[in-house]
């Protein structure tokens, strides 16, 4: 199982520390083949003259020359993209959404990816019913519809988040049969499945087709906990690995695998992002 960590693993409720190049050579260490950059619209640039001390970098008004290099420094395969900065509250909002995710794309393309992943839009609360929230799911599938339009190679995946306006199975199955472009699908987050007591395997057999990156994450849950969502190392949380990994062993559909531990300060990233690789490795093999 080839497996690709996010870079923002590297980061910790807002604490953003490691230096770009070093977080490249880290994520490598801890034996990913693979990394998903992610961009944060109006964050530092890197360039030759501006190394930023952090791994969260506007990757639109980046140096991609410097940024392959020290890829290639790294010996890690930049094969995937995740942009932040959804917004989809009114028209304004929806049309700098869209600038904001074809620059990013355009900037994947550049770099030689296949995958991209981007936020959902909040919801009021958790657990709504996709009816009550049929009009912001539609704004996202307007919104994601037209950038798909722009990257027909590249396969769009959508968070699905606790408290997020695609949350549950039910939401993600509304939102990509609404959408006309067949890239716009499901980044399949499961540990915010855990949180939200959805079984988010069930989507692996609903629509395997529009499922194109694996998010493994894995949370606690429990009313004792400070946040709804706590998400630990692989194999330490709540998530049933078993259910999806069964589903994934006789489907044969080609898919992203991506890994990220939030809560593990930044001293403890490495050693936890390496133990998640080898217990989720360990897993499919023994399955």
């Amino acid at each position: 199982m080839k497996l690709t960590a996010i870079i923002h693993a590297l980061t910790h409720h807002g604490e953003d520390t490691v230096p770009f190049p070093e977080g490249l050579k880290l994520l490598r260490r801890a034996g990913f083949e693979g990394v998903m950059l992610m961009s944060r619209p109006g964050g530092e640039a890197l360039r030759v003259d501006h190394i930023p001390a952090r791994c969260l970098i506007d990757l639109a008004a980046s140096d991609l020359d410097m940024i392959r290099y020290f890829a290639d420094e790294a010996d890690i395969e930049i094969n995937s993209v995740f942009s932040s900065g959804v917004d989809v509250s009114d028209d304004a909002a929806m049309a700098q959404t869209v600038e904001n995710l074809v620059g990013v794309a355009e900037i994947g393309q550049k770099l030689g990816c296949r995958y991209m992943g981007h936020p959902c839009w909040g919801a009021d609360a958790p657990g709504m019913a996709t009816a009550d929230k049929r009009e912001v799911i539609d704004r996202m599938v307007t919104v994601m519809d037209a950038v798909a339009a722009t990257a027909p190679e590249i396969k769009f995946g959508v968070d699905v988040h606790y408290r997020g306006s695609i949350e549950s199975v039910s939401d993600c199955q509304y939102y990509v049969e609404r959408a006309e472009h067949d890239n716009v699908g499901i980044l399949l987050n499961t540990g915010h499945m855990t949180t939200s007591a959805q079984p988010g395997w069930e989507l692996l057999d609903l629509i395997p087709e529009r499922v194109f990156i694996m998010g493994w994450k894995d949370h606690l849950t429990g009313p004792e906990l400070e946040r709804a969502a706590v998400s630990v190392e692989l194999g330490t949380g709540q998530t049933d690995f078993a259910r999806y990994i069964e589903v994934l062993k006789s489907d044969g559909t080609e898919r992203l695998n991506l890994i990220n531990v939030e809560d593990a300060t930044i001293p403890e990233k490495e050693d936890a992002l390496r133990a998640s690789r080898e217990y989720l490795n360990g897993l499919w093999e023994s399955m």
